[in-house]
């Protein structure tokens, strides 16, 4: 019996509808209906986002499919519309684009997105206004990024120190710091004395590697400009992060801070090549040494001697702190063994007496008196 031209449209309906998976409720049945009907209600009733979520701004937004300008957009092939003071206005053609180029002053496309990313240091939250930085987030590959001096600048410059240690020789040498040193003496630690001579002899120190309140990144003390150095200062977003109030300042027991420094401590090192130097009490025995010198600062400078793509270390030479006229150069190897370098030796470091900079010295302050960060 041939087909009449109603049972054709209705057999074409029904196809289209198995095909596209969409079924008018009127070839479905009540099954597909109630199915609907289901589906729509576990949308409807879905768990809310919380307003911590990343999307919850986005699911807050009320808009229509239907709505003229989300479809001029879409589908009128019309111009990209910007946001300027809640008006919806037409960004530039391409015609108004290369006239503003030629001007020099094309503004720029501002479009539309769906979804906004945070963005923020370390991917940490804000809180009262200020970011919350934790040792999961302050590793050394993050911090490697704000290193101040670049590896060209840090080519021959590097100056570390050592610890004072708990033998009688270190005891009794660093009673006997030389008269280039003017701070107050005894020093409880090599790191004001260590910064001093770098600053005085053109060298660079960890404590002028990242931002603080010094001549060269003028970031001054407050905390949203990302001072390094201000772990114990309350309020701060370093303090907020790493500081544990519960338990007395000393690193033993603030074990995030000590781990904090040395990340610190390895993410300069890592950039460090050429000539390496580094201030101590007893040259000769630098093996003796631990901590972040010994334990950190060392294994990544070894580890960058073959280094073919990054920064190398060639030469060792460490520095008395008593007499700094007194130079060694240090086997790379195991024993550390020393080489007296005389005055006429190339490697030899003559101070080049450059003008000493004011501030140059200024972050290692943040370090409390009878306290050794970087030793």
């Amino acid at each position: 019996m041939p087909f009449s031209n109603a049972s054709g449209f209705l057999l074409v309906l029904l196809v289209l509808g198995t095909t596209t998976g969409v079924v008018s409720p009127v070839f479905a049945g009540s099954k597909a209906v109630a199915l609907m009907n289901n589906r729509h209600a576990a949308v409807s009733s879905s768990t809310p986002l919380s307003p911590e979520h990343v999307f919850y701004a986005n699911s807050q937004v009320n808009f229509s499919w239907d709505d003229p300008g989300l479809r001029r957009r879409l589908w009128s092939r019309q111009p990209e519309m910007a946001q300027a003071e809640g008006l919806l206005m037409p960004t530039p053609t391409i015609a108004t684009e290369k006239r503003g180029l030629l001007q020099k002053r094309a503004p720029p496309r501002v479009l539309g997105t769906i979804v906004k990313i945070p963005s923020c240091l370390g991917c940490t939250l804000k809180k009262h206004g200020l970011l919350k930085g934790t040792i999961d987030e302050l590793t050394v590959d993050f911090l490697e990024r704000f290193l101040i001096p670049k590896d060209p600048a840090l080519l021959n410059t590097c100056l570390f120190y050592t610890s004072v240690a708990e033998d009688a020789f270190d005891k009794d040498a660093v009673q006997h710091i030389g008269s280039w040193y003017n701070g107050p003496k005894p020093p409880k630690g090599l790191s004001k004395p260590a910064t001093t001579y770098g600053c005085d002899n053109g060298l660079v120190t960890i404590w002028n590697a990242f931002p603080g309140s010094n001549d060269v990144t003028n970031a001054g003390p407050d905390s949203k400009k990302y001072n390094f150095w201000e772990v114990m200062v309350e309020g701060t977003w370093l303090y907020e992060g790493l500081y544990d109030p519960s338990k007395p300042p000393d690193l033993g027991s603030q074990v995030n801070i000590r781990t904090y420094f040395e990340n610190l401590s390895k993410a300069f090192a890592n950039h460090c090549g050429g000539t390496i130097r580094i201030l101590t009490l007893d040259p000769k025995e630098l093996k003796k040494y631990g901590y972040i010198w010994g334990n950190h600062e060392l294994k990544v400078l070894r580890g960058n001697l073959n280094s073919v793509s990054g920064p190398k270390p060639t030469v060792l030479i460490a520095i008395d702190a008593v007499d700094p006229t007194i130079q060694y150069m240090i086997d790379w190897g195991t024993d550390l063994t020393a080489t007296l370098i005389t005055k006429n030796n190339p490697l030899y470091f003559d101070p080049a007496l450059l003008q000493r900079r004011d501030t140059c010295d200024q972050n290692v302050h943040y370090e409390p008196d009878g306290q050794d960060w970087f030793g």
